[in-house]
């Protein structure tokens, strides 16, 4: 070998030490800034890629000011490092702790770095022993825990809570069991609990502790009522109002046929909100009258029609109570006689409040002697007051049918009209109690 190529070779060997060690010096125990500083995420030494927290996807990562810090981690896994041949090398090379990244090598290193949400949760569930099974039927109790002490169990929202910082890992076990504990039933509580006891079992007053979790959000107790189901026998049933209405509504699209089960409030109802439908710009979703749309988009608030549903099974098809009340003046208890005189040929699942029932909720007064009409000077003692004019389901004559106004007595409206709505709905008589007191705070938890 000629003396000038030794010379060569020497002085490229000189070279290719010197990038050796000057790139494991730029990584090797240098803190985020000072690799910063050195080199750009999406050249050079490393390409990095970090979770999208929304959708679950990598994003390459372009910003050459950008480095993730806090609540991110490093996917040892994923991440990965190659030679200047291309040459995969050991994951263990690379170490991410408290932000500062080390890369543990005599070699040059291009790597590909991924950075996961810090917090990873894994919850292994299973029912009656049997791993990756949630219950489909109401009945089960759980016992829930975790390798983090920041954890509870939400009951209203049946779901797992964390407070405070969470460790890089958590795990839990939620296990269902049938519950075998004997249970009071939602009928004896309100019956035994429930302020009024004429023409059912009623909650009136100001501020009663009616409260009970429905659907995945807070519905109140009209009372255990007299219904007649749908094979015609009569019974007490607890029936329920949902607490916040779903927006105003035409009771039907012309100004006929006022009895429920024959207006397009009733299909919108029994049809769309029960199911779960997005039935917004067609009727029967109306605002007023035969063209004017509502919002009726219940994929989200409606109420499921699955068989397995556990709240729909809860629900009870029975009539309702659709008696003419020929004025507005009338008694409430005379209200109620007239109500229940007549049911509809058309069962249903889902109802609104009667006018007696309105009535009803009032407290300090005599049913017998004070009308409809005249109940403002009592707003202030009925929990049902307060959402504004709100369609009943009591008609008044062929075109008319009577609301709860926004000054607290009963008046009518025609059919096309649109005003308030709030579901309601009639309990299967085996509901019973899980927990909860009534409170609005502690609502009833309920399961069948």
């Amino acid at each position: 070998m000629s003396k000038y190529k030794k010379q060569i070779i020497l002085f490229l060997l000189i070279i290719e030490l010197c990038s050796v060690y000057l790139t494991f010096s730029s990584f090797n125990n240098k803190d985020i800034t000072k690799i910063k500083e050195v080199s750009k995420v999406d050249k050079e030494m490393f390409s990095m890629y970090v979770i999208n927290e929304t959708t679950g996807k990598y994003e390459e990562v372009t910003d050459s000011e950008y480095w993730p810090s806090g609540n991110y981690k490093l996917n040892t896994t994923k991440s990965s490092c190659v030679d200047t041949k291309g040459k995969s090398v050991s994951s263990d090379v690379l170490n991410y702790k408290g932000d500062k990244l080390t890369v543990s090598s005599n070699q040059t290193l291009f790597c590909y770095l991924y950075f996961d949400i810090k917090a990873d949760i894994t919850i292994n569930v299973s029912t009656d022993g049997v791993t990756g099974v949630l219950p489909t039927t109401g009945g089960y109790k759980n016992t829930l825990s975790c390798n983090d002490s920041t954890y509870s169990w939400n009951p209203i929202y049946q779901r797992i809570e964390f407070s405070g910082v969470l460790s890089d890992e958590v795990k839990c076990n939620l296990d269902y069991t049938k519950d075998t504990e004997t249970h009071t039933t939602l009928i004896s509580e309100v019956e035994s609990k429930a302020q009024t006891n004429e023409n059912g079992y009623r909650y009136s007053g100001k501020q009663p502790d009616n409260w009970v979790w429905f659907n995945g959000e807070k519905w109140r107790i009209i009372g255990s009522i007299p219904t007649t189901l749908a094979y015609g026998t009569k019974t007490n049933l607890v029936k329920i109002i949902r607490n916040e209405s779903i927006g105003g509504l035409a009771f039907n699209s012309v100004n006929s046929n006022p009895e429920w089960g024959n207006n397009t409030l009733y299909k919108l109802l029994n049809t769309k909100y029960y199911g779960k439908v997005d039935a917004t710009g067609a009727s029967p979703c109306l605002g007023y009258s035969t063209g004017g749309y509502a919002l009726c988009n219940y994929e989200e608030i409606g109420i499921s029609s699955s068989g397995d549903d556990y709240y729909g099974r809860m629900i009870k098809d029975v009539y309702w109570n659709v008696g003419t009340v020929n004025n507005t003046s009338t008694k409430i208890s005379v209200s109620y006689t007239s109500e229940s005189g007549t049911k509809s040929s058309i069962t249903g699942k889902i109802g609104l409040m009667s006018a007696s029932d309105y009535g009803y909720a009032t407290s300090g007064i005599t049913y017998s002697s004070v009308g409809l009409s005249s109940l403002s000077s009592y707003e202030q003692n009925n929990w049902l007051y307060g959402q504004g004019d709100e369609w009943t389901l009591t008609p008044i004559n062929s075109s008319s049918v009577m609301y709860a106004s926004d000054d607290g007595n009963v008046y009518y409206f025609t059919l096309d009209s649109g005003i308030v709505v709030r579901p309601v709905v009639c309990l299967d008589s085996s509901v019973y109690i899980i927990s909860g007191n009534g409170t609005e705070v502690n609502p009833y938890q309920i399961g069948m």
